[in-house]
């Protein structure tokens, strides 16, 4: 690769890595101070303070893998470190998509005002057991991703073309197993997205139904805050949403390996997983109003900042 091309992926990459590791630092201690002043059990600010520190960890791994690529594509070449970037890549990705899914499940039992036996249990569950959940979550992604090393291949391709962005993307193919491509698509990827899709649909027709019934004024009817239940719903589809686009550029690496995909196409593909972690911190910045003031007060200072800063996460 050219020194050129070389340095200005490494400027970029260092520039979305601090941007990215700020971000999700700010909510990690945003969400343990929550954690630490309240009286009452949060669970949402436990999510918060885990995606932040999983999100962080992210951010290392593909801001590493990035600036390998960039001066030493050669370790790529290398089975251990290859397998090890994937790996670490996997289980962050992940925990990512099953993250997402448990905050859509905290929101839904939280903001709908649904009394379903259904609900109120899993509200009960997750009071008791989130902490618990969320690890096994992260545990298990991390599990399924080691499995990696008994699983996969290396395919060494037997011609290098001499275009420099080729080279950039060309590096020996891993080929998995089909039982474990199938495993780690299904568990994954498919159950937290179904977990955040239920939960979602669920949070939607609730505020559709809280909405009507604020219209038509029924008598003694109390629901839950329409703001919040507004906010609440698009956060669930922001990061629902993002969490689709993210996957589906991630499989456009997969097929520029078959030749599928142009080049120009895959180096976009590879900026957004780039900024994957900023961008799920701004999602959740934009969902907690207070911490939104905090930043914004500090990098945007205006008059009196702290006196705007009431709301509540």
């Amino acid at each position: 690769m050219e020194s050129a091309t070389s340095l200005l992926l490494s400027i970029i990459t260092i520039l979305l890595a601090v941007m990215g590791i700020s971000l999700n630092a700010f909510i990690v201690s945003f969400s343990f101070e929550s954690l630490k002043i309240r009286l009452a059990y949060n669970s949402t600010s436990v999510v918060y303070f885990t995606m932040g520190l999983v999100n962080i960890f992210m951010q290392l791994i593909l801001s590493t893998a990035s600036l390998i690529l960039a001066f030493w594509p050669t370790l790529y070449n290398v089975r251990a470190i290859l397998l090890t970037m994937i790996e670490l890549s996997m289980t962050a990705m992940y925990s990512s998509f099953w993250l997402t899914g448990w905050l859509c499940a905290c929101y839904c039992v939280t903001i709908s005002n649904f009394s379903h036996r259904f609900i109120v249990g899993l509200k009960q569950f997750l009071s008791s057991f989130l902490p618990h959940v969320l690890f096994l979550s992260v545990m298990g992604s991390f599990v399924m991703s080691i499995l990696l090393f008994w699983m996969a291949d290396m395919e060494f391709p037997t011609q290098f073309p001499t275009n420099n962005t080729s080279e950039f993307f060309l590096s020996p193919t891993v080929l998995l197993s089909p039982v474990y491509r199938v495993m780690v698509n299904l568990l994954g990827c498919g159950l937290p997205f179904i977990l955040a899709l239920g939960f979602t649909g669920v949070t939607v027709v609730s505020l559709i139904t809280h909405m009507i019934r604020m219209k038509n004024n029924i008598s003694g009817y109390r629901g839950p805050n329409l703001h919040a239940h507004i906010s609440a719903t698009r956060t669930m589809v922001l990061f629902f949403t993002f969490s689709i686009i993210f996957y589906t550029i991630e499989s456009l690496f997969l097929a520029y390996v078959k030749g599928m995909a142009s080049d120009l196409l895959i180096t976009i593909s590879f900026f957004v997983i780039m900024a994957f972690p900023t961008a799920e911190a701004i999602i959740i910045i934009q969902a907690i109003p207070k911490l939104r003031k905090i930043i914004l007060g500090r990098f945007c200072p205006v008059n009196d900042i702290s006196n705007g800063i009431t709301d509540d996460t």
